[in-house]
């Protein structure tokens, strides 16, 4: 499996990505918006993991620019941010449109948690 973690803070990111090798996954981490687009450009990802709070552009941004290519039009997304669902705003339909697969709040998520949704969302995508 491999994993775009899209996650601006590097001590964090790294401790995601140590938590998912465990699980035989591949990563790859970026700080900002340009380098996960560069990285998934390199390696198209089977699932990424997505920050909102990025610098310069949000990760919304991000994922609108995600689903503009077709290449990653499929790729499930699970959100996993400081920032709350409420905050975000997002209906359940432009979380279905933008292939959202699950939002998972950081305080309220431990990387077991976030293991199994990414996981599943790879394993749901692969059925399609």
């Amino acid at each position: 499996m491999r994993v775009l973690i899209v996650e601006p803070q590097q001590d964090f990111g790294r401790l995601m990505s140590d938590s998912l090798a465990w699980e035989n996954a591949v990563c790859d981490h970026a700080i900002n918006v340009q380098e996960a687009i560069h990285l998934a450009d390199q390696n198209l990802p089977d699932v990424v993991i997505l920050e909102l709070n990025l610098a310069g552009h949000n990760g919304l941004e991000f994922l609108y620019e995600l689903r503009s290519h077709t290449d990653w039009k499929d790729v499930p997304v699970v959100i996993y941010s400081h920032v709350s669902p409420q905050e975000a705003g997002l209906d359940k339909a432009t979380k279905k449109r933008l292939g959202i697969t699950d939002y998972l709040y950081k305080p309220l998520t431990s990387f077991k948690k976030l293991n199994q949704v990414a996981r599943g969302a790879v394993f749901e995508s692969a059925g399609r």
